[in-house]
């Protein structure tokens, strides 16, 4: 019974001291994609300078796929931005929904982003985009422009249902598009946002 005992003990510290090693590494892994996402925005913004000041010319392979970057602040949120909803562009960061568009400030269109909910990337992804409220503020760094959009309702939808992506005359929109609820990921939540700001990137 005392070699049990030991054994059982033994077993228990080894499955700890694992845990504690991956939870280590996870959170060491989260941090430095955190800082790679950053230096990749930097990366971005300034090309983009340089090609809108006539300084250099920059083809779209020099952009490694990435369209732009979606910014919350409240969520402490950053992630670049690709023209489709890819297994890989997903886990590298957000993807365009097929028939809906580029983030722009034409009016009567509808822009969707979509991006998991956890998952293996965990906190930086679309996790926490429950939390956002009307009023709070989801602002996207395209090739030429940096637009501010205002969230303005939320809903949950059956993940066939796209009925709510609709353009309205009036209105230049952004919608961020996730599974709901985590991790069960029946269905999905969508965030409504609609522009209020345009900048030139210079």
């Amino acid at each position: 019974m005392k070699n049990k005992g030991k054994l059982l003990i033994s077993i228990g510290v080894i499955i700890l001291i694992s845990s504690l090693a991956f939870m280590g590494f996870t959170h060491i892994r989260m941090i430095k994609r955190a800082n790679e996402i950053q230096h990749k925005k930097e990366d971005f913004v300034k090309k983009v300078k340089q090609s809108n000041e006539g300084h250099s010319k920059f083809k779209d392979e020099d952009f490694n796929g990435v369209l732009g970057f979606v910014e919350i602040e409240k969520i402490k949120l950053l992630l670049p931005i690709y023209k489709s909803t890819s297994d890989k562009e997903l886990r590298d960061g957000v993807g365009i929904v097929e028939t809906t568009g580029q983030p722009t400030n034409q009016l009567n269109t509808v822009s969707v982003l979509a991006g998991h909910r956890g998952g293996y990337n965990g906190k930086d992804t679309f996790l926490k985009i429950d939390q956002l409220k009307n009023g709070d503020i989801v602002k996207v760094t395209d090739r030429k422009n940096v637009y501010r959009y205002k969230v303005t309702g939320r809903t949950i939808i059956e993940p066939t249902d796209w009925t709510k992506f609709n353009k309205e005359p009036d209105k230049a929109k952004l919608i961020l598009m996730s599974c709901h609820p985590y991790p069960t990921n029946t269905h999905r939540m969508l965030v409504f946002t609609e522009l209020i700001r345009i900048d030139f990137i210079k």
